[in-house]
């Protein structure tokens, strides 16, 4: 479960940095990129809408992260636990895309065996490292198009 929330919180996240990337550095009004995302007609659209959008789903699925953490660990989580483990998972979600390349790599080449209890588990850890590299590659891909196709509004 946590690694299900875990991708849909770094998406909205890495957004959220293409967003601050567009307005700070390619100087992209917030209205435009508002207007864009109101009513995607092409693809700058969608990542208009893409980022404009994880603005307020990065909260969200904190908190859904943060609850899913409350609701695991019972009474015996209080409020420092749960900002340890948001900033701990910022760490975790900001570093992503390195550790998935760098452990498909590492699989593919052969350098790490996964082995685990059960042929089962072995199967899902794999593709669960599958997914991660793929995730990686489509968020390098759409956030590049992307902010170069900021870059030329």
């Amino acid at each position: 479960m946590f690694y299900a929330i875990g991708f849909l919180r770094r998406t909205p996240l890495y957004g959220l940095l293409s967003l601050i990337v567009s307005v700070f550095v390619f100087k992209t009004s917030i209205v435009d990129i508002a207007h864009a995302a109101s009513a995607p007609a092409s693809a700058l659209d969608l990542f208009c809408a893409f980022i404009f959008w994880s603005l307020p789903a990065y909260p969200v699925m904190v908190a859904l992260h943060l609850f899913a953490i409350k609701i695991s660990r019972g009474k015996r989580c209080d409020s420092s636990d749960l900002i340890e483990a948001y900033f701990s998972s910022l760490g975790a979600d900001l570093t992503a895309p390195f550790r998935y390349v760098g452990i498909f790599l590492a699989v593919i080449i052969g350098k790490h065996k996964i082995r685990d209890d059960s042929d089962w588990h072995d199967t899902a850890d794999f593709l669960q490292v599958l997914w991660g590299f793929i995730w990686t590659i489509l968020m390098i891909i759409i956030i590049a198009l992307g902010l170069i196709g900021i870059k030329n509004l």
